[in-house]
């Protein structure tokens, strides 16, 4: 392939490049960020399409045990460009001007990668359409649905016009596939439609769902659709397409789609199980290993996973990392103590509360959902203390709940009450504005990450991926990633453990209680975990459990999956060469 040739356009509502260009919320624009990455690593033209909001995703205080929100301007000036192309669209019967901006990622092998942010600007007099890509997933008092169809608007629609633009104006060659990365993008196909057609619409376009969970797909009443979109529907029997009662954009996206896929084996069970008239194939997610591995494990791994030994680096395939029998264990605990001294320097300037450097500790940190359970462990707090030896492990948490999440921030205060209970007894601490380098402190200095979602509501799951790459195991119920994690001979999963039953392909539908995955909890934290991390050996031969399931759980695997079963392309065939 050249420059210009582009094999995939991949529409996002979130991405997350850098830390400090806020356009993501959470997992999603994390693995977004991550897959563009690695693909511009391996030197295979795929590239973005966002939204630029004017104000990034909200920076966390905590006030009285309660999270508050606070937005700062987002200047992204340093980051990017300002394109001289403008597209229109119509919402509302107004004609809404859509601008575009490029930002060129380079990853490890200086393929300067273009990534396109759009967003609503010069709408003359019409302050409310210059505010669609005010912030991520805005929602307003009294319409909800607006603010989140005109944005999906923007992405899917103004996004599809503006590549076809660049195109005719030499820049890119159009796209081979049209990526939906969630339903968010499902009006991609729509403009597609228009343009050639459905045979060919559908020929170009692929479908990625991450939500297992009925609510989390996108749904709109037909009323509102057709009053936003107006004239643009005509000749388009949408109910035909989305679902006859509302406009469901996960079954719009599929049906606009030639390949549709899940996140994780069994998320793609359950997606099927929802949508049972559609094939659904899965590809599970990873990490990209250059940004979630720590400075000292980038170090050791440089020293025994590059060229001396191999053809490659462990940067270049991260598939290396398998063979780390070969890394001395005193050498592995001497990396990982240094990472653990730093989140604990960390913790105590920021909170004052000084953590035992040779206390085991067990991080937690993700978004605030009500099925993630991050108040799981405080169910009774007699039982946790006794299943600590009486307060010989330290947790760790940080994390941030949606704006509109009441639930996710009643979580969030009972974790910082039950801390406060448990004070002279097991120190908890609550480490606020949980960003990607805090992510990185967390998941490279704790010694165990724990992970407790409510089967079967994790798709796929991240965060435990990246701790394996700093050598860090997990303690996890066993749904999304975690199901695919091969077990040792001793029946443990490698590089770890689970919490709670192993689930049955026919038990999809159950959910066992939430006590009796605390009590699983408790249990294995004191015969399993705690003996292990007392002796030297056993601790070791899980560190480096956990980091061969690093060698597998990263975005090279999984971009060159997509790239062969998502695509129908051959790797080498897609390259871009000098």
């Amino acid at each position: 392939m050249k420059h210009k040739d582009l094999l995939a356009a991949y529409f996002t509502m979130e991405v997350a490049i850098y830390p400090e260009l806020k356009t993501y919320s959470g997992g999603l624009g994390i693995l977004a960020g991550d897959y563009l990455k690695s693909a511009s690593d391996l030197r295979i033209p795929i590239s973005a399409v966002t939204l630029l909001y004017n104000y990034g995703f909200f920076d966390q205080q905590i006030v009285a045990m309660r999270q508050q929100e606070r937005y700062n301007r987002l200047d992204p000036i340093e980051y990017m460009t300002t394109l001289p192309h403008t597209v229109n669209i119509e919402i509302e019967g107004r004609e809404v001007k859509v601008g575009c901006a490029r930002m060129y990622y380079i990853g490890n092998t200086n393929f300067p990668q273009p990534q396109y942010f759009l967003f609503t600007k010069g709408n003359e007099g019409r302050p409310w359409d210059d505010e669609i890509t005010d912030r991520l997933y805005k929602k307003g008092d009294n319409d909800q649905d607006y603010w989140r169809i005109a944005q999906e608007q923007v992405l899917g629609i103004a996004g599809t016009k503006m590549l076809h633009l660049l195109a005719e104006s030499g820049e890119i060659e159009l796209p081979r596939n049209y990526h939906l990365n969630e339903g968010h993008a499902a009006f991609v196909p729509l403009e597609l439609m228009k343009r050639y057609g459905l045979a060919a619409a559908k020929a170009s376009t692929v479908f990625t769902t991450h939500t297992p969970v009925e609510a989390g797909h996108d749904m709109f009443d037909y009323t509102k659709v057709k009053g936003m979109l107006g004239r643009y529907l005509d000749g388009i029997d949408l109910p035909s397409l989305g679902g006859r009662d509302r406009l469901n954009m996960t079954r719009l996206a599929l049906n606009l789609s030639h390949y549709a896929n899940a996140v994780s084996k069994r998320h793609g069970i359950v997606s099927s199980g929802m949508f049972p008239d559609y094939k659904i194939d899965s590809i599970t997610n990873g990490v990209h290993s250059r940004t979630w591995t720590s400075k000292v494990w980038k170090k050791l791994y440089d020293e025994y996973f590059n060229g001396l030994y191999y053809n490659t680096n462990w940067r270049a395939d991260p598939s290396l990392l398998a063979d780390v029998d070969r890394i001395p264990d005193d050498e592995v605990w001497a990396a990982h103590q240094v990472a653990k001294r730093n989140l604990l320097e960390y913790i105590r300037k920021s909170t004052g509360e000084t953590l035992g450097e040779s206390t085991l500790t067990i991080g937690f940190a993700r978004r605030f959902a009500s099925y993630k359970r991050g108040d799981l462990i405080f169910t009774d707090l007699e039982r946790l203390v006794e299943a600590t030896g009486g307060g010989q492990v330290q947790f760790v948490f940080s994390g941030k709940a949606h704006p509109n999440d009441e639930t996710g921030k009643n979580i969030m205060t009972a974790v910082l009450k039950s801390a406060e209970k448990l004070k002279g007894r097991v120190k908890v601490v609550f480490l606020s504005n949980y960003e990607m380098d805090l992510g990185l402190l967390m998941t490279a200095g704790v010694d165990v990450w724990l992970n407790l979602p409510r089967r079967p509501w994790e798709a796929s799951g991240t965060s435990g991926m990246k701790a394996a790459h700093n050598g860090v195991p997990s303690f996890s119920t066993v749904d999304g990633w975690w199901d695919e994690v091969p077990r040792e001979a001793s029946g443990e999963r490698r590089g770890g453990w689970s919490i709670g039953r192993e689930p049955g392909e026919d038990e999809l539908g159950r959910r066992d209680s939430d006590w009796d995955d605390f009590e699983s909890f408790c249990l294995r934290l004191r015969d399993d975990v705690r003996p292990a991390f007392a002796d030297p050996k056993a601790w070791a031969r899980v560190m480096k459990g956990a980091i061969k399931n690093a060698s597998y759980f990263n975005t090279h695997r999984m971009v060159k999956e997509y790239v062969t079963r998502a695509y129908g392309e051959k790797l080498e065939d897609v390259v871009v060469k000098d």
